[in-house]
């Protein structure tokens, strides 16, 4: 082989192996995933969610982020969002994946799901949204009202723990005091 043909052919290899993707999860590992979250009880399903993805190796975490979100859709839909919730609270960098997968799974819930990715990743807010947006182009106003809405209780709790629990906001009708750490007994002026 002449070094020309030698140089073309590493060239191959090297184009191969960067093109084939490496699963680092086997069949039987994802199955076993997959059947962990099936036998789960309802309640039960996002703390294990999040678990299997935190626990998972770093190579690992978007793969098991994705078949745990994956299977909680099709196994438990009602536990969706609070699944994307508790795994990107315990793994907010697997934002792409869980997102994916929930949309995937449950087109229906996107607006839940989107709300509980915000909330539960906050500073990933606009990650959220514009992935969502991709995967949903029809419903991105609805997003980034979610966003918006979910900043807005970010500011108004914040406003709680400075102020000591009493928020007034002004309206246009004047000032509206919410106490928001209400006890029965402590306004003198309610029953």
């Amino acid at each position: 082989m002449n070094t020309k043909s030698r140089i073309q052919l590493a060239a191959v290899v090297a184009a191969a192996l960067i093109s084939v993707p490496a699963f680092a999860l086997t069949i039987d590992q994802s199955k076993a995933i997959t059947a962990s979250i099936n036998a789960a009880k309802a309640v039960e399903v996002p703390a294990k969610a999040a678990a299997l993805v935190f626990k998972a190796a770093k190579e690992d975490r978007s793969e098991v982020a994705s078949i745990v979100v994956s299977a909680a859709a099709t196994s438990h839909p009602s536990t969706l969002a609070n699944v994307v919730s508790s795994v990107l609270e315990k793994s907010p960098k697997e934002v792409t994946p869980v997102i994916t997968a929930a949309l995937t799974g449950s087109p229906e819930n996107s607006i839940d799901i989107v709300a509980a990715a915000v909330n539960a990743v906050p500073d990933r807010a606009e990650e959220v949204v514009a992935l969502a947006s991709k995967l949903s182009p029809a419903r991105t106003a609805a997003f980034q009202r979610e966003a918006a809405a979910a900043k807005q209780r970010r500011v108004v709790s914040s406003a709680a723990v400075v102020t000591g629990g009493t928020i007034t906001q002004t309206t246009r009708l004047g000032a509206a005091v919410v106490n928001l750490y209400a006890v029965p007994g402590s306004d003198s002026g309610r029953p």
